[in-house]
This record gives C-alpha cells, structure tokens and sequence, in this order.
C-alpha cells in the first residue's frame, strides 16, 4: 500500500470525519490512482478510522444544531456518497423530533406576533428552504394569523 496516500488520509481524518466518497474525491484530486484510494479507504475503515455510519450520525448532529430539516440533510448526505437506507437508519437511530426542532426555528426567525399573508409566504419558503416537511412546521404558519 502505498504510504503516502495512507498519510494523506489519516491526516484528512484526524481533523474531521469524511465519508468514503468525500476521502475518495480528495485523493482524486491528489492524482491518487483508484486502486491505491480503495486500498487505502479499505484498511482506514478495518482500522475504524472512517466510518461512514459514524459520519452520518455526526454530519446529523451538526446540521439540526444548525437549525436543518430531515429533507435538507439527506439531500446534502446524499452528496456526500450516503446512500438513503443509511441516512433513513440514522435519522431513526437518533431519534429527532422534528416538530420540535421546526418550531424552535420558526419562532427564531418569526416572532409570536401575527404574520400578515407576505409574512406567512415567507416564513413557508423559509421552512422548505431549511428542509422541514410541511407537516412540520404548517401549523405555526396556521396558528399565527
């Protein structure tokens, strides 16, 4: 195996975690040749240093720290090389509720206060745009007029 490129990855997981496409796209663009990225990325992972569950479960926290929604986060999962059925067992192992985290972003952005209509359609886009189902958050959007 070639020892560089076993350097460059672990260098690139002690900083953060990657999932195995992201570690794949960085050797790429070192001009690293594919055979020599699946062996690297094959012992990183036998040695539990990448992990793409792990990833998945951290990329989670982080995004509903940052105020995300389901939708939005396994768009941007899915970019990064996760499949659906891993995202879709994340989301159940960690248990989030979403409602509560939609609200908890909607009052931040809208106050309790009346919305007039304009303020309703844009407090809707907003909501989809943090990737929030409608059933999440159409009832604040209900409730404040």
């Amino acid at each position: 195996m070639d020892k560089a490129a076993l350097h460059y990855a672990v260098g690139l997981l002690t900083r953060r975690d990657y999932s195995a496409y992201e570690l794949a796209q960085k050797m790429q663009q070192k001009a690293i040749d594919e055979q020599t990225i699946n062996e690297v990325i094959a012992h990183c992972q036998q040695q539990r240093w990448q992990s793409d569950e792990r990833f998945c479960h951290s990329f989670i926290r982080f995004r509903t720290r940052r105020g995300y929604g389901p939708l939005r986060i396994a768009q941007e999962l899915k970019q990064k090389g996760i499949d659906g059925q891993l995202t879709a067992l994340c989301f159940e192992e960690m248990n989030i509720d979403w409602f509560a985290l939609a609200e908890q972003m909607f009052n931040k952005k809208f106050s309790t206060q009346p919305l007039d209509l304009k303020t309703q359609q844009k407090a809707w886009r907003f909501m989809a745009s943090r990737g929030f189902h409608a059933d999440h958050f159409a009832h604040l959007i209900h409730q404040s007029h």
